[in-house]
């Protein structure tokens, strides 16, 4: 049985192990209507995203890494989907770069592993069902994401809701598992042609059709989030996965989800147009002033410091991309012998760069943290 609602409608599932309603996407129309409102909030949206082009074309990686900030937005994303982790727990598993115990921070690499592989795989070539489906086995490999079929569409059902109340009290339950090869084609290609919808938009379209599709047993929200930054990739927008927009959606979730329901049940298109124009101009402001504070802060250390000790130019630049360093992370990321490294961040200790943060493990590793950088990267967040 066919129930029309908007962009969509709901069927009586015909699977006698799953006699639930399911909703079923309309494919992606070909035009789509603004409200005055919204087009207001796209154009300052626009306007965000040009402002932080300009900044990272000024900034070389010699000079600036992001790596820090796409492993705080790894984190974000990962928070939305209920993992249990923190900035600092994060940064010095990946200084490390040794086997991961904890569960919940391998989650996080693994999502910043996903993000630099489809980021790689853009240089070549474009979004895909290939890409799609490659970049979730990434971002799946591990303890939590075995089970979950990584690099495969799911071939059971799904819904949204809590597991304990069961299907009966779902939100929201997507299209079955035959209909998502049609429904994905018909997603790529809409990313990868030419439209006149505006970026903000269409990526806001792209986003809640993936979610609404909802391919995969597990990782639907990360693989969606990545995405989005693709699709600045894939319209020239930005050159890398530069803004961030996971962290606006994890302290604004109850907005993001409803916006994303009124699409599917009162045909609302307005409110996530709105929804993201907004997020977009805001992490984009936010990391035009993070990416300018820090050039401005290594600048400052350079110009101060870079003649205090051979390599100390290089030992700024790492500090720059992890504010949270150990003598080993050092020694690999310079290419330098375990005394010199031990020298240099000794020698940047005396100087008020870093700052001890004690000793961890049987081996009582030493790990300093260079609280200037920390404080632009994560203000007001514990380092502890």
């Amino acid at each position: 049985m066919k129930q029309p609602v908007f962009f969509g409608s709901i069927f009586e599932s015909d699977q006698d192990d799953f006699p639930y309603p399911y909703f079923m996407p309309n494919l992606i129309p070909v035009s789509i209507e603004i409200g005055q409102e919204a087009w207001s909030l796209i154009a300052k949206a626009d306007a965000a995203v040009g402002e932080l082009r300009g900044i990272t074309r000024l900034i070389s990686p010699s000079n600036i890494s992001n790596r820090a900030a796409l492993l705080k937005d790894s984190l974000a994303s990962s928070r939305i989907e209920g993992t249990q982790a923190t900035l600092a727990e994060v940064l010095e598993a990946d200084l490390r770069g040794e086997l991961v115990h904890n569960a919940d921070v391998e989650q996080v690499l693994n999502y910043l592993k996903a993000l630099e592989f489809a980021t790689k795989f853009m240089e070549r070539g474009t979004i895909s069902t290939q890409l799609i489906l490659e970049t979730h086995s990434i971002l799946m490999n591990g303890r939590l994401g075995a089970d979950k079929t990584p690099g495969v569409f799911r071939k059971t059902p799904v819904w949204i809701g809590s597991r304990s109340l069961g299907v009966a009290n779902a939100r929201f339950i997507p299209p079955l598992a035959k209909h998502i090869p049609e429904l994905i084609t018909d997603l790529v290609e809409f990313i990868s042609s030419p439209s006149p919808w505006p970026l903000a938009a269409k990526i806001a379209w792209a986003h809640y059709q993936f979610e609404t599709i909802h391919p995969f047993l597990d990782g639907n929200g990360r693989i969606g989030r990545i995405l989005i930054e693709l699709m600045f990739i894939s319209e020239n927008a930005l050159a890398g996965p530069y803004l961030g927009i996971s962290q606006y959606i994890e302290q604004n979730r109850d907005e993001y989800y409803f916006a994303l329901q009124e699409v599917r049940f009162s045909g609302e298109t307005d409110q996530l147009y709105s929804y993201f124009a907004i997020a977009i101009e805001r992490q984009a402001l936010q990391t035009s002033l993070r990416m300018e504070a820090l050039l401005a802060l290594s600048n400052t250390w350079l110009d101060l410091y870079s003649s205090a000790a051979l390599r100390m130019s290089q030992l700024v630049r790492h500090l720059i991309s992890n504010p949270i360093v150990d003598v080993s992370s050092v020694q690999s990321s310079l290419g330098v012998t375990q005394p010199t490294a031990s020298k240099l961040l000794r020698r940047a200790q005396g100087l008020g760069l870093i700052q001890s943060k004690g000793t961890v493990g049987r081996s009582k590793r030493e790990r300093w943290l260079a609280q200037e950088v920390w404080d632009i990267l994560s203000p007001g967040e514990s380092h502890d």
